[in-house]
């Protein structure tokens, strides 16, 4: 195509010699943007189409493919024609599949005036002496190129879209067909086994009516779970019954299983109740370490009665899927657990002494007590705890206090856990070291008559009256032998004091003896609660 039969040129005057200025002159500053389809017709006014644009710039020139052949003004000036163009090897690899699309429309650019600033732009970069093309012509050509590239790489991922897509469509439409073979494959053998069953039941059916029992009454037949003339995907599945869990103590835990006490829980809300309980069962369940989570739980229930049985049966397993034992302790403890444990436990722990002979014994039932209040790992709990603070009350060694707090100094804190150990074992060493220490004996005087004397005095004054029995002499004799005699000494009996009268009084708000529920500080402390809200 010749760069001078342009559709613009068709509206411009012809240039002659006597034309000083044309509508492309900087002087009008004007440019024609008309299109092909304009017709005299619609248009009597060629120059309608004529906008006004903004200046150009001072390195902008007239370019020699604008003008026809035949009105040029120089007949040796050449006519420039669109010619091919090789794209330089940078450019060619920026223009790729992924990016065609997006660098297709900046090449034409968003509009007639983005194209032309595009052109006008790479033709200034282009040196301007002794040049032998047209600069404009150049920058045609390049943009050709370029929109030409940009293209070939859409349209060719285009097509691999489009393969793909096509590809993903056949392996659909294979994958469907395979999964609705196997489905009606699935379908006739559950009609199969379906006929089988209603065989089986038929011929159990035919087989119970003629048999009789002794008292010659045909036996009761139980009803089906579910009925084989309604559709097996419309029927909706019988409830299954619950699994049948082996709870067999193994035989060589059932010795010292047995040596454990487990009481059946009835369902009391009583914490001492509930801890006792849940304590028992605990060292029973640590004992078969075999025990799954399943058989742990059905172990618990089968010793609950009453209330608690019906609880765990008809309330807890049914809301329950796949439950665990940490799950159903919790459960157990919301429900049975009174709202005013905290404050029971909580005076039961103040309640408690340390004593160096039971000291594990102690430290156990303070950290069963910690799990009833929801504390399960007593290393989460630090110095600042309360309940770190209430135990390290209950220490009276000034020695093991002084140790326990050098020891949290020098180690940067402690928390619970290790307080309860680093107690038993200062307490069980120091039992140790007081009972292997001999007792200092006084120094050895010289017996005479005045000591004597003084000692049996002393003695007379502190010796307490003692009973004195006499028994008569025995004579036993066993045929030929001769007769033996049994003597029987002397018994001297110290009287004991006699231990103060039982105290028959019981809290009956804390079962806690040694006061009544008028003098109870647990009911004072919750009356308070209740009535400030805070509960």
């Amino acid at each position: 195509m010749a760069t001078g039969d342009s559709p613009q040129s068709a509206f411009l005057p012809p240039i002659t010699e006597e034309t000083s200025q044309s509508p492309m002159d900087a002087n009008t500053d004007t440019y024609l943007n008309a299109t092909t389809d304009a017709s005299p017709a619609r248009h009597e006014d060629p120059l309608a189409f004529v906008s006004q644009r903004r200046p150009k710039r001072e390195s902008s020139r007239r370019s020699g493919i604008f003008q026809r052949p035949s009105e040029a003004s120089n007949p040796q000036e050449p006519v420039w024609y669109c010619s091919s163009y090789e794209l330089p090897v940078p450019e060619k690899n920026r223009i790729t599949k992924d990016d065609a699309h997006k660098l297709l429309l900046t090449f034409v650019g968003e509009s007639n005036e983005d194209l032309h600033d595009q052109l006008v732009e790479y033709a200034d970069q282009l040196p301007t002496a002794d040049t032998p093309f047209d600069p404009m012509a150049a920058a045609i050509d390049h943009k050709f190129e370029e929109i030409r590239l940009a293209a070939a790489q859409a349209v060719a991922a285009h097509d691999e879209a489009l393969a793909a897509h096509f590809a993903d469509q056949e392996y659909h439409a294979r994958t469907t067909a395979e999964f609705q073979q196997k489905l009606t494959a699935a379908e006739q053998e559950n009609a199969r086994l379906l006929h089988d069953v209603k065989g089986l039941l038929d011929k159990v059916a035919d087989l119970s009516a003629r048999t009789f029992t002794m008292s010659g009454g045909a036996p009761r037949l139980e009803p089906d779970f579910f009925s084989l003339s309604d559709k097996y995907t419309n029927s909706a599945s019988p409830p299954a019954p619950p699994p049948v869990v082996d709870i067999t103590v193994p035989k060589a835990y059932r010795t010292q299983v047995q040596a454990l006490p487990l009481t059946a829980f009835e369902g009391a809300t009583d914490v001492e109740a509930v801890y006792l309980y849940l304590k028992q069962l605990t060292n029973r369940v640590r004992l078969i370490r075999t025990f799954d989570d399943a058989q742990r739980i059905e172990y618990a229930i089968s010793y609950m009665s009453g209330a608690a049985h019906r609880w765990a049966i008809d309330e807890w397993y049914p809301s329950r899927r796949n439950p665990t034992w940490l799950q159903f302790v919790a459960d157990f403890k919301a429900r049975w657990i009174p709202a005013n444990a905290p404050v029971i436990l909580t005076n039961k722990l103040e309640r408690m002494e340390l004593k160096g002979t039971e000291i594990d014994r102690i430290n156990d039932a303070y950290r069963a007590t910690l799990e009833l209040l929801g504390i399960q790992d007593l290393s989460s709990v630090g110095e600042a705890n309360q309940y770190y603070q209430m135990y390290m009350r209950k220490i009276k060694d000034p020695a093991i206090t002084a140790t326990i707090t050098h020891i949290s100094l020098t180690s940067g804190g402690l928390n619970l856990d290790t307080l309860l150990k680093y107690t038993a074992t200062l307490m069980v060493r120091k039992l140790a070291s007081t009972g292997s220490s001999k007792p200092s004996t006084p120094q050895s005087q010289p017996a005479g008559k005045d000591t004597n004397r003084q000692t049996n005095q002393r003695d007379r004054n502190t010796k307490k009256p003692a009973k004195v029995a006499i028994r008569a002499i025995e004579e036993t004799s066993d045929g030929d032998d001769p007769p033996q005699e049994g003597l029987h000494a002397v018994d001297s009996r110290t009287t004991k004091p006699r231990s103060p009268p039982f105290n028959a009084r019981r809290c009956f708000f804390c079962e806690d003896p040694g006061h009544i529920q008028a003098e109870c500080p647990a009911k004072k402390e919750l009356m308070t609660r209740l009535k400030s809200g805070n509960v």
